[in-house]
């Protein structure tokens, strides 16, 4: 069947797996195929649902592999409405699904399933270099601890937290993470150097963004919707937060900090804008602050242009 865009629809059950390749040749598993895969690897998964009746879980992929989804179709103007969304790559586990414990792994265009994050987060990763996650929608915890060159560009994180410990050089560039208002910041970082969060969007938690023990952290462009602290900083160096939207009890909040900065920022605030205790060498300047009317306009959406 075909469409006014020239798409080809297939129909598929999404309660089943699709097709897996390993370098173009296909595989049972996807289990099968990390098995077999060595670095240079791409591991395509095809759109369906992958479960523990074909996979063991937690997936390990090995140094140097891509585990790749489909790429959602590029369907212009007012046939998007007309269209029905393809079924994603999803994989499902009662528990961890992935953990990347090994260099230069790259996950893109998957949907990582946790159902059970009492067990552990989504996607753990520990002690790696070069991780890369790229366009996923992952349900539930990613935590990196002891890694380096970790990069999460545009993903949609749900019903989670990303929390970051002993890690150096990491990017998280755009997306959406959403929490359930709980006690845990949504972005929960320690004891982590040269760290740079842009253009994404933080909604429906207690606290935004959480910087402990940590130097030269830029948070910029992003939009952070709290009901308590927006970002908080303690016993950190070089964190600049600046050209963001910010809402919350306590908009933005140094404690114990050293040459940081606050700039350009448009602050919603219950109780203060911005509070510095015990802090040297912080620039503040040109932030538009007003009082939270609690009748602020939906999160924003921030989804990469086409």
């Amino acid at each position: 069947m075909s469409d006014p865009s020239g798409l080809r629809l297939v129909a598929i059950t999404a309660n089943r797996p699709g097709v897996v390749r390993l370098d173009g040749e296909t595989m049972p598993s996807i289990t099968a195929a990390l098995e077999r895969a060595r670095p240079g690897s791409t591991v395509e998964i095809g759109r369906g649902r992958y479960t523990s009746a074909t996979e063991t879980f937690p997936l390990h992929p090995p140094a140097g592999v891509t585990l790749q989804g489909p790429v959602p179709p590029k369907i212009p103007g007012q046939a998007k409405k007309l269209l029905p969304t393809p079924p994603p790559a999803e994989l499902v586990a009662d528990g961890v699904v992935l953990v990347v414990d090994e260099p230069d792994v790259t996950m893109a265009h998957l949907t990582v399933t946790n159902r059970r994050p009492d067990r552990g987060p989504a996607v753990r990763i520990s002690g790696a270099t070069g991780a890369t996650l790229d366009s996923c929608d992952v349900s539930g915890a990613i935590e990196a601890t002891d890694a380096s060159t970790l990069r999460i560009d545009w993903c949609t994180l749900a019903h989670g937290s990303l929390t970051v410990s002993g890690v150096e050089g990491f990017r998280l560039t755009g997306g959406t993470i959403t929490g359930t208002h709980g006690a845990d910041p949504l972005v929960d970082m320690a004891d982590a150097t040269d760290v740079r969060i842009a253009a994404a969007a933080l909604t429906e938690t207690r606290s935004g963004v959480a910087v402990v023990s940590s130097s030269e952290v830029t948070i910029g462009g992003c939009a952070v919707l709290a009901d308590d602290d927006a970002v908080w900083a303690s016993d950190s160096s070089g964190v600049s937060v600046s050209g963001n939207r910010l809402r919350g009890r306590h908009g933005i909040r140094f404690v114990g900090c050293t040459d940081g900065a606050v700039t350009a920022n448009g602050i919603e605030f219950g109780v203060a804008p911005i509070e510095l205790h015990g802090c040297t060498g912080v620039e503040i300047g040109f932030n538009h602050t007003r009082p939270w009317s609690h009748n602020a306009p939906d999160e924003p959406s921030n989804e990469p242009s086409n």
